[in-house]
């Protein structure tokens, strides 16, 4: 028996076939249509088919088809850049108190003071305050620390973060430091209310290097329906197979690279006594 090769296209798939996705249209295998009827394939594919040549071994022979081939033309193109990562170096927070006592980590030393004042009967009575004891060794410690490093890095304020990024090649360095503050209440069970500024010190080198995305730009060629035989462009306007063949080779000639994308099924059904009792599926 001789293949044929129907060539056609078509509206595209929701004008052509706007209840295939309850029917299973393109799902359905095509030997499961042997031992049909005719009737049965009629219902299926939604139209008569067409009359093909047959041996005498059969009554007749008959192509039915669904398959809609839409031809997408893809072009990817990598854009290379210059991007950075930071990574932190050094960060700690401390807060400085209305008298001067700096704090971190919650730790509070208290001195006493002793005062007098007036009692009852005219008497002189001697009482002992809580006060903050300023030693503030530790932290003047890590902040000196702190500003070495960020004379031995010429390190910049953070606010010139892109401006250094801007002139730093592709490969190398640079530091970044940055000095937070803000004030705002304080207050513990021994001294009682009080104002405090907090710090936060961080210090960050930058590395800069090539980073690069790519972007895939797609186009459709065509759309081929075999039960039509027409071709649709991608605007779904009805163009010839000519026409179409050259929409592939423009964009072919211009980097694009096909990808096909099909659905549905061509087959040839061998029919005797109204029965399929053969089936070929075919392009």
């Amino acid at each position: 028996m001789k293949k044929i090769n129907f060539l056609g296209s078509v509206l595209i798939f929701a004008t052509l076939f706007p209840s295939c996705t309850s029917l299973g249209l393109f799902t359905k295998k095509a030997d499961s249509f042997v031992g049909k009827t005719e009737d049965d394939l009629v219902k299926y594919f939604k139209y008569e088919g067409e009359s093909v040549s047959a041996n005498e071994e059969f009554d007749k022979a008959m192509y039915f088809s669904n398959k809609v081939t839409t031809v997408y033309m893809d072009k990817t193109t990598v854009q290379k850049f210059k991007n950075k990562k930071s990574i932190q170096l050094s960060s700690f927070s401390f807060k400085e108190l209305s008298d001067g006592c700096l704090l971190n980590s919650g730790t509070v030393h208290y001195a006493t003071v002793k005062r007098t004042e007036d009692g009852p009967g005219g008497t002189r009575v001697t009482k002992v305050d809580a006060t903050h004891k300023n030693d503030n060794t530790a932290i003047n410690a890590q902040i000196k620390s702190f500003n070495a490093n960020v004379q031995q890095y010429n390190a910049v304020k953070s606010t010139n973060d892109e401006a250094m990024f801007n002139r730093t090649s592709i490969g190398n360095s640079y530091y970044i430091y940055s000095i937070e503050s803000n004030s705002g209440a304080y207050s513990d069970e021994k001294v009682g209310n009080s104002t405090a500024t907090y710090y936060t010190y961080t210090l960050k080198r930058v590395d800069v290097f090539e980073d690069s995305k790519s972007t895939t730009d797609t186009k459709t060629a065509y759309i081929h329906n075999y039960q039509q035989k027409k071709y649709f462009d991608s605007d779904n306007k009805e163009i010839t197979e000519k026409q179409a063949t050259s929409n592939k080779s423009n964009l072919a000639s211009s980097g694009y690279t096909e990808r096909e994308k099909t659905k549905g099924m061509s087959l040839i059904a061998y029919i005797k006594d109204g029965v399929v009792m053969n089936v070929e599926e075919v392009e």
